[in-house]
């Protein structure tokens, strides 16, 4: 994989993908989902990275995670932003020569006033590339119920793109009600399945009971260890549970939560920050418990019994009553913590055919 600057070469006429490093608040979650989404699009045609800002480990962790499951030699890193890129276009991609793909992953919509100037500001960035013919893709995300001039300006946005994937049922609704060109699509995390030591984890009797909590900080109240205490209850105190913050700023309250029971805390720290990591993260473990989606389904991957607590947000909701059935015959159920979703590996398997199948018929790849 190479770093070019502003004079990148071009292979002639050919269809290139332009993809943003860039995110709100770099985490594991989001490293799965977006080296998914340029891994899967460099297997056949060109990608740009733009990585300007972009923290080193997060770029070196991107960099191993799509030399693993991508094709690199279609891959190349430019150091610019995104409003360089998007300045530069006709100049750099001519006419209908580039596709702009807009990162999978969070609630997408204008929310707040920040949000709303932001989002209005990239509406009109996107309509300048739209005059030279690019296209625009929204990788699989959720989106957020919006009315007023929020729901306009959202619905505005979302209707420049040539085509959304979005993950749950409830985003494909609110899509179609704006006249958007949407498809449904699982998150991009099932790019990673493989059958190999991918099975569901099965527990002798007598064996202890492994449980990873991941928190989400802004869910700050008594619950969690409320949690861990009727765990330990049920369990007669044979569980054997941890702490991890996948996501930097929970690092706080998961302290203080695992000071308060005395578990361990495990960090997804920068030094330990890559997809590997993550899965290594939820080895030899029974269940994850968390109202992250990204830690639902890391845990998964790696051979967990994922459980959703009542305080999920609507989009972990959504997403797993979209693609998923509940199931009440894992004993943690009985602690009255939330449903439970056992995924069977042929759904995990079928699933990575669904997310490869839609993407696949809507976007037009070159090889």
């Amino acid at each position: 994989m190479k770093k070019e600057g502003l004079m990148s070469r071009r292979g002639g006429g050919v269809k290139v993908y332009v993809f943003s490093l860039r995110t709100q608040f770099e985490n594991a979650g989001d490293l799965l989902i977006n080296a998914a989404a340029v891994a899967w699009l460099s297997r056949h045609s060109r990608v740009y990275c733009l990585g300007r800002g972009v923290p080193q480990y997060y770029a070196d962790a991107f960099i191993s995670a799509v030399t693993t499951y991508g094709n690199v030699s279609n891959i190349r890193i430019l150091n610019e932003r995104l409003i360089t890129t998007i300045a530069l276009w006709p100049v750099r991609y001519g006419i209908g020569k580039a596709v702009y793909v807009q990162k999978p992953g969070h609630y997408t919509g204008a929310y707040s006033f920040r949000s709303f100037v932001l989002y209005f500001v990239h509406a009109i960035l996107m309509l300048w590339i739209k005059l030279w013919g690019a296209e625009i893709y929204r990788m699989p995300s959720s989106m957020q119920p919006a009315v007023g001039i929020f729901g306009l300006l959202t619905a505005f946005h979302s209707r420049l793109c040539d085509k959304l994937f979005v993950r749950d049922g409830r985003s494909l609704e609110i899509l179609e009600a704006w006249g958007c060109r949407a498809d449904l699509a699982p998150d991009l995390a099932h790019f990673y399945f493989s059958t190999s030591g991918k099975q569901t984890r099965l527990r002798a009797k007598r064996d202890p009971v492994m449980v990873t909590i991941v928190p989400r900080a802004k869910n700050v109240d008594a619950y969690w260890s409320q949690l861990i205490e009727r765990i330990q209850t049920k369990t007669n105190q044979d569980a054997r549970i941890k702490i991890v913050s996948q996501v930097f700023f929970d690092s706080e309250l998961c302290d203080q939560l695992a000071d308060s029971c005395g578990l361990d805390h495990f960090r997804l720290s920068e030094e330990k920050f890559s997809i590997e990591k993550l899965f290594d993260v939820y080895k030899s473990v029974n269940y994850v418990i968390s109202d992250r989606l990204h830690a639902l389904l890391a845990g998964r991957l790696s051979g967990a019994c994922p459980v959703m607590p009542k305080l999920a947000s609507e989009k972990v909701l959504g997403y797993f009553d979209t693609w998923f059935r509940r199931e009440n015959e894992c004993e943690l159920d009985e602690c009255g913590i939330g449903a439970v979703y056992l995924i069977t590996d042929r759904r995990m398997v079928e699933l990575k055919g669904v997310l490869e199948l839609a993407l696949s018929r809507a976007i037009k790849t070159c090889e």
